[in-house]
Order: structure tokens, then sequence, then C-alpha cells
């Protein structure tokens, strides 16, 4: 595995620590991405843990996955815990489309309910200027959610802004949104 050797200032003592940040990754290092032991760091002067994210590349037996960084818009952050592939897949789909995956769960429960399959596992799959385009995966189909219509959940939605890592799904969404449409 490459490493990079960087320094940084610690948030809590200020002081200069080098860190080793991984270029490569590859599978023996899954849950260390998943659980984000890799972007931890500690302090060697006041044991400070510290959460640096940083471009690297997951390679896989028969993928590559790149996590570049970019400049943050505003002051949203999200911060979410994947536990299998297609949710860490479909996290990065659903944040680089410039989307709220919680508000993404609503649609997708909406969907199940519209179409009266609560038990079809529905992922997000990409955006165009019109439509949210989801995959049914048990029914190898295709099915669109109008952006306008997703503008309008935004606009009438509390959504609370997560500070710590949390695992987003079907099961617990409706935790941390409140419509009033």
């Amino acid at each position: 595995m490459q490493y990079k050797e960087q320094t940084i200032n610690c948030p809590k003592c200020n002081k200069n620590i080098k860190i080793k940040m991984l270029e490569q990754i590859d599978e023996s290092k899954f849950k260390d991405v998943i659980s984000r032991k890799i972007f931890k760091f500690k302090c060697s002067y006041c044991k400070n843990e510290i959460i640096i994210d940083y471009p690297t590349t997951f390679i896989g037996e028969n993928f590559e996955v790149c996590y570049k960084l970019t400049k943050k818009k505003g002051n949203k952050t999200y911060l979410r815990e994947c536990y299998d592939f297609d949710d860490f897949k479909e996290k990065i789909l659903i944040f680089s489309a410039d989307l709220n995956d919680i508000a993404i769960e609503f649609i997708k429960d909406y969907l199940r309910r519209t179409i009266n399959e609560k038990n079809i596992d529905i992922r997000f799959d990409s955006k165009n200027e019109e439509n949210i385009i989801f995959y049914m995966m048990e029914k190898n189909e295709y099915i669109g959610f109008k952006i306008e219509q997703y503008m309008q959940l935004i606009n009438h939605s509390k959504i609370k802004n997560i500070k710590k890592f949390k695992e987003i799904n079907n099961t617990n969404y409706l935790k941390y949104i409140r419509v009033s449409i």
C-alpha cells in the first residue's frame, strides 16, 4: 500500500503532527474504509482523535472507487456510515448528484408504497435535468421522480443536519425528517 505523508496542525493543541494517508486501499482494508478508521488519526501530543478526509482510491477485485474531495458548499457536510458496498456506492452517487440522502430515502419509501411493493430494493441511480432515476433491483426496471417534486419536498421539510457518523437507510430515515406539505 502506498502512503503519502503530510504535516497538519492538531485542532486541539495546535502542534504539528505527521500523518500517513493511504493513496490506494485494497480489499483487506474494506472494514477500515467503512468504519472510517483509515481517516482517523491520533495527535501524538494530546492524544486527540482527528478525522481527516483525503483523496484515495479503493481497489476491489472487480472495481475501483476514487474518493475525491471538493470544496465544501456552505456548511453542509454529510457524515454517513455504510455497512455494505451497495449502500456505500449509493451514498457516493447521491452526494455526488448534490442530493440529500434522507430525502432520497423518503422518496424511495414513497415509490415502494406507490407501486405497492413494500420489500422491493430500490436504489438511487442517477439524476438528469428533469428526473431523479431509481433502479428497482428485483424488477430490473427504472423509475423516475421529478426533480421539481424533490425540490418541493426539500423546501417543505425540516431535515436534521447530522453531525456525527450515522447509517441512514429505509428503516431509520424518518427520525431525521419532518415533512409539512
